[in-house]
């Protein structure tokens, strides 16, 4: 078996020629191109285009799959203000292994953000167990009052104590900001620490992995031997009307031989293949009131789905 494109594994889920030269020739091969040097020729002239139905068919499985149910992930991160610059080089704290994220802007957070039943949620029904604030502790006043009020509806918010705000309108109203940052963090907070405003919790200090467990937030996938990010294994998440799928993709030239833990309950698990578009059933080992255990097996770069639901179906068992 052959991977998906390894973009996907991000939660890419449309994939999109971006730009196919004109061809008013069926005589000239491989015909017109984007710029000749700048750009390949991907076209009906070129030498792969008869043999490649296959490989949009798959990605056409793979597109239509991830956009059933909603995505799910049990961390967002907020980036504060002129995201988005420079995210991944200073923006984002260290990801646990096993947990996925959604990043948001300043217009997220104002707009479409409120607490429901511990976590945060927005309109659509996407919800998140634990915000991660700006590591700089950089936060306008707005901000600060948006977050402290869903820390006492009931939010759990990992980050530093917020120190300052660089926006001019901000100006004058230092107290308030100290007073407000004081109810959340305390006036003298320790090191490292916890304190409870209203129904919610903040954490600063430790480290993300650390606050997440403080939390009770298991990781979505976990691995008996090593961990998702060590063994290259990235996923992505979908909460399904009736049960939890996931995207699994072995990022790596080895195979994978080894028992998932899925933060997902069901009674039948299966394996779907994007190559054919075949379903298999799958046996789930171990379970709990919270997980689902299952052996699984991974070829070099290789890529399929698993559901955990308790709906039942006669599906044919997979073959290692």
């Amino acid at each position: 078996k052959k991977s998906i494109d390894p973009a996907l594994a991000f939660g890419i889920n449309e994939m999109v020629v971006c730009a196919t030269a004109y061809q008013p020739w069926t005589d000239k091969i491989p015909g017109n191109t984007v710029g000749g040097h700048i750009s390949g020729s991907f076209n009906r002239n070129h030498t792969t285009w008869n043999y490649s139905r296959q490989f949009w068919d798959y990605q056409a499985r793979n597109s239509y799959v991830l956009r059933q149910g909603k995505p799910h992930s049990d961390l967002c991160i907020y980036l504060g203000e002129n995201p988005p610059v420079k995210i991944y080089t200073y923006r984002l704290p260290d990801i646990p292994a096993g947990t996925d994220f959604d990043a948001f802007s300043t217009n997220a957070l104002l707009t479409r953000m409120d607490v429901k039943n511990g976590n945060i949620v927005l309109p659509d029904g996407v919800s998140y167990r634990m915000m991660a604030l700006p590591r700089n502790g950089e936060l306008t006043l707005e901000a600060l009052k948006k977050i402290a009020s869903l820390v006492y509806k009931g939010a759990s918010v990992y980050g530093p104590k917020a120190t300052y705000s660089r926006s001019q309108r901000d100006a004058g109203n230092e107290k308030e900001y100290t007073a407000l940052a004081n109810k959340l963090w305390g006036a003298h907070p320790a090191t490292s620490g916890f304190g409870k405003y209203g129904s919610g919790v903040v954490y600063w200090g430790m480290s993300l992995a650390e606050a997440m467990q403080k939390a009770g937030i298991i990781k979505d996938v976990s691995m008996k031997t090593g961990n998702t990010k060590e063994s290259g294994i990235n996923f992505i998440h979908r909460k399904m009307a009736d049960g939890d799928l996931y995207f699994l993709y072995n990022n790596k030239g080895k195979a994978e031989d080894n028992v998932f833990t899925f933060a997902s309950t069901g009674k039948n698990a299966q394996l779907w293949d994007p190559l054919t578009g075949k379903r298999f059933s799958l046996i789930p080992g171990l379970s709990d009131k919270h997980t689902t255990m299952i052996p699984l097996y991974m070829n070099p770069n290789e890529a399929y789905f698993v559901l955990i639901t308790d709906k039942k179906e006669t599906l044919p068992p997979v073959h290692w």
